[in-house]
């Protein structure tokens, strides 16, 4: 795209990208399956789509989520508040990188612990995991809410200091974003609540952005986000906690 200054280039190689990592796949299956027959079993593609369905539905509401109080902010703001309100958006970004890490180590384990039946050992690995990325995450988000004004004029210059108030209710936001629910969502397949509970959370999320933005300006805008994240956690482990059977006291090392 640098070389060109053409948007095209970019639908390409993410189309060439696409079909890399299908033929990895299909090779991958080759040589540690096979490719006989069959090659389509109904029963086993119903319960596949019954399981992964309603997460993909999820994650394209979550994204839609994500991106609202932008949505709101275009529509209510001046072009250069809705540059200052994106850069508040790359906070995200410290706790995806952490946590994304952290899972893809501890998600196999976890999988081979509930195929054993042992729930206790996957709440105890996951409540591990994230007790590793509080520890790295949250001393960073204090770094950067403390430091917020410094860092935006350093990296943006001192045009963009409206998104200091952002980011640092985004920061607020993203303190329970370290409690990691996906992978326990996946392995129990609670997809269906999971897709659910997105859904209400994304009408909260708009509404409570709309409505804050027109009452406390920029910054308002963020307080749906962040409002839907608390009450995504919330529900979703009470509803893990009750699915389980286990308090909601013993999903996580609370203390830590």
């Amino acid at each position: 795209a640098w070389l060109t200054g053409d948007l095209r280039v970019i639908f390409c190689l993410l189309l060439v990208l696409v079909l890399l990592k299908a033929a990895l796949l299909l090779y991958y299956v080759w040589r540690r399956h096979g490719l006989g027959p069959p090659w389509f079993e109904r029963a086993a593609f119903s319960e596949l789509v019954r399981d992964s369905a309603p997460l993909g539905a999820s994650n394209a509401l979550h994204g839609a989520r994500t991106q609202a109080d932008q949505w709101v902010v275009a529509s209510l703001f001046t072009v250069s508040s809705f540059a200052a309100f994106s850069i508040a958006a790359h906070v995200v970004q410290i706790m995806i990188i952490l946590r994304g890490a952290v899972v893809q180590a501890f998600l196999p384990s976890m999988s081979r612990l509930q195929a054993a039946g042992d729930l206790p050992g996957v709440f105890g690995m996951n409540s591990r995991g994230n007790a590793i990325v509080g520890s790295l995450l949250y001393p960073a988000l204090a770094f950067v809410f403390v430091f917020t004004e410094e860092i935006v004029t350093l990296v943006y210059t001192a045009s963009y200091l409206d998104a200091v108030a952002v980011i640092r209710v985004q920061i607020i936001g993203v303190l329970p974003m370290a409690i990691e629910t996906a992978s326990m969502v996946i392995l129990l397949r609670r997809g269906a609540f999971a897709l659910l509970l997105t859904g209400v959370t994304l009408v909260l999320s708009v509404a409570l952005s709309l409505s804050a933005a027109l009452q406390f300006g920029l910054a308002g805008a963020a307080a749906g986000g962040v409002v839907a994240v608390y009450v995504d956690r919330l529900l979703m482990m009470r509803h893990l906690a009750r699915h389980t059977g286990i308090p909601l006291r013993r999903l996580q090392d609370w203390r830590t």
